[in-house]
């Protein structure tokens, strides 16, 4: 095969490339979009949760609050030292069982690597977190393999182009 012919091989593989992009939309690990939770497990156990995800181009924001948490109604949770022995139990009990963090991202191969500029926990910022992605049309499974083993299931409700 002549070089001329190597070369039109080669320019029209890349062309091939960006027409399937164009045909099918978003490259695969493509993750923009509001994503709902399905499922959470810690551990191996099971931990109902609601949240949600939003990930742009650049960005992203996670809220994540387990299901029956205690209720914090009428308690002054922002003025500690006003609270009973009782009131200081309940808030260290309510407050950690919610996540919350938003900030930069990127996608290497099959892992998603986040970088919390904002966090419901002080010491999370600043830090780098990585999650390998399973990514099957809409659902997304995030799997933190280090530390707290966790296995997340997300729903795309909405594309971000």
């Amino acid at each position: 095969m002549s070089r001329r012919n190597y070369l039109a091989v080669a320019v029209a593989l890349v062309l091939a490339t960006f027409s399937i992009r164009s045909v099918f939309g978003q490259p695969t690990n493509d993750l923009r979009g509001v994503w709902k939770l399905v499922s959470i497990t810690q551990e191996g156990k099971d931990v109902p949760t609601n949240g949600w995800m939003v990930i742009t181009r650049e960005h992203y924001i996670r809220v994540a609050t387990e299901k029956g948490r205690p209720l914090l109604e009428g308690i002054p949770f922002r003025t500690p030292e006003k609270l009973t022995p009782e009131q200081q139990r309940l808030v260290a009990m309510t407050l950690p069982r919610s996540n919350s963090n938003a900030g930069t991202y990127h996608i290497d191969g099959n892992t998603f690597s986040f970088t919390s500029v904002a966090h419901s926990n002080p010491d999370a910022e600043g830090h780098d977190f990585h999650r390998k992605i399973e990514l099957n049309g809409t659902h997304l499974r995030l799997i933190q393999e280090t530390g707290t083993k966790a296995d997340e299931r997300w729903e795309r409700v909405e594309e971000i182009r």
